[in-house]
C-alpha cells in the first residue's frame, strides 16, 4: 500500500513538473508569437507611411475591400495590367475587357 502511495506522489510530482514546463513553453510561445505580430505590424505601419497610406482605411467596415481599393493594390494592378499589355497578352488593349468590348 506504501508503494502505491509513493508511486502515485512520483507520478503526480511528474506531472506537476510536466504542467510547469508546458506553462513555460506557453509563455515562451506567447512571448515570440507577440514579437513576431508586434514586428509585422510595425513594418506595415512603416510601409503604409512610406506609401502614403491613410490609417483609416483599415476600420472594420472597409476591410472587405481594403486590397481592391487601396493604393498600392491599384498601383500593382496598373503594373501588371500595363505588363500584360506590352506582352500581347491582353488583345484588346491596357484596361480593356471582353465584356467592354462585345
Amino acid at each position: 500500500m506504501e508503494s502505491r502511495i509513493s508511486n502515485w506522489e512520483a507520478e503526480f510530482d511528474e506531472f506537476k513538473k510536466s504542467q510547469e514546463e508546458f506553462r513555460i513553453s506557453q509563455a515562451k510561445f506567447r512571448t515570440e508569437f507577440k514579437t513576431t505580430t508586434d514586428s509585422i505590424l510595425l513594418q506595415l505601419k512603416l510601409l503604409a507611411a512610406k506609401l502614403g497610406v491613410e490609417s483609416y482605411a483599415a476600420t472594420p467596415t472597409h476591410q472587405p475591400f481594403i486590397k481592391s481599393t487601396s493604393p498600392l493594390s491599384l498601383s500593382l494592378s496598373r503594373e501588371i495590367e500595363s505588363n500584360c499589355s506590352q506582352a500581347s497578352i491582353l488583345p484588346q488593349g491596357k484596361g480593356s475587357s471582353p465584356r467592354e468590348s462585345g
